[in-house]
């Protein structure tokens, strides 16, 4: 899923490097439109060489989606006896639709969700069967919609389309196998951020604050010249620390930065099947002012940032659809750390803990015999 992961659950505090975290649904084949591309609303319409009003066409293309398939972002739920409630927690809720058409134009989709905050429409999230169909679909919505911004890696393919009231995320994981679009209502993003910005106690991290806005500027796609995914039998210098749940931990040695000229203490390389995912730069002792000339230096770099504050620490969160960086003070050490991240990894304890909400609602409605994969 093209979402923004909140990083206080992979934070280390300082050395204390011990805590490393870690939706399928049925679906039935229905007849597609020949060589349709999505319209604005989500639905499909005639291929791009067919006549259309180039004034709408212009339009379309400068306001990007209002809504998705007949249903308007701010929409309720009430009233639309088509949706069918899945999970949720807090404020936010997760439907599906009753009859729903599992294909954009030749593009066939294991699963389309419909989110809600406080009943207020602002999100979707389609999941494709064949992840070589991206191709496809970035002619399709880049004809619809212009060019995207791009990001390609050996780990991952992300396109994006930004407008002031919403966004369009097509993304792949190559590691999983992975095809995911998504769309955003960004006032309906900035509601939920203002009205409600910590996660409450409990709630998966794909809910909160989870779906925001993308930053708008190129993702990072590693870090120190190492890119996301290399191996660690490829890499020179690095020093074992320690393994936690599959995660095995190491430092560069010899290696010494600063920031701006600020001291970084440590750094922390993490991989998952030996592959990198994850870098941590602790500052144990910043000086007064460090916190706020890091920030204005990312900010620069990246744009706008998302503010979570869980408890005993404040972040700064730049995402995109395969990556993330944080910089995180922590309130009682007064300790800075920065995280640079390849989200797909991060999202596998997420998709796990969906996978079991959908697995019990599938058994309470038909009974234990029934799977909710396909």
């Amino acid at each position: 899923m093209a979402v923004i992961l909140i990083l206080a659950p992979l934070a280390f505090s300082a050395l204390a490097l011990g805590q490393s975290p870690e939706p399928s649904a049925p679906s039935a084949p229905l007849a597609s439109s020949p060589s349709a591309v999505p319209n604005d609303m989500g639905a499909v319409e005639t291929a791009p060489d067919a006549p259309v009003d180039d004034r709408e066409a212009q339009e379309i293309k400068a306001r990007g989606p209002v809504g998705f398939r007949g249903l308007p972002w701010g929409a309720s739920p009430t009233g639309h006896p088509d949706l069918e409630y899945l999970y949720g927690a807090g404020e936010v809720a997760y439907y599906r639709r009753t009859g729903d058409n599992l294909e954009i134009g030749e593009v066939r989709l294991k699963d389309i969700l419909y989110g809600f905050y406080r009943d207020s429409f602002f999100h979707v999230q389609m999941r494709a069967r064949e992840p070589g169909d991206i191709a496809a679909l970035r002619t399709a919505y880049a004809a619809k919609y212009g060019p995207p911004l791009e990001n390609a890696t050996s780990l991952d393919e992300n396109y994006l389309w930004n407008w002031p009231q919403a966004q369009i995320a097509l993304d792949r994981d190559i590691l999983e196998d992975s095809l995911s679009i998504s769309y955003t209502h960004l006032p309906g993003v900035e509601r939920m951020r203002a009205e409600a910005p910590d996660p409450v106690p409990g709630d998966p991290v794909f809910l909160r604050p989870g779906i925001a806005v993308y930053a708008k500027q190129p993702p990072p796609d590693g870090f120190g010249g190492i890119p996301f995914g290399a191996h660690v039998a490829d890499l020179r210098n690095m020093e074992y620390l320690f393994v936690h749940k599959d995660v095995r931990h190491y430092r560069r040695a010899g290696e010494k930065r600063r920031i701006g000229g600020i001291v970084v203490d440590d750094e922390v390389y993490s991989f998952r099947d030996d592959k990198l995912f994850y870098v941590i730069l602790v500052i144990k002792k910043p000086a007064p002012g460090d916190f706020e000339r890091l920030r204005a230096a990312y900010e620069a770099k990246y744009g706008s940032f998302a503010t979570v504050s869980p408890g005993v620490s404040e972040h700064l969160v730049w995402s995109w659809p395969a990556a993330a960086v944080a910089l995180i003070r922590y309130r009682d050490t007064g300790s800075l750390e920065i995280c640079y991240a390849y989200t797909p990894v991060l999202r596998d304890g997420e998709n796990r803990m969906i996978e079991a909400a959908l697995g019990a609602m599938a058994r309470k409605t038909f009974g234990d015999g029934v799977s909710p994969k396909p």
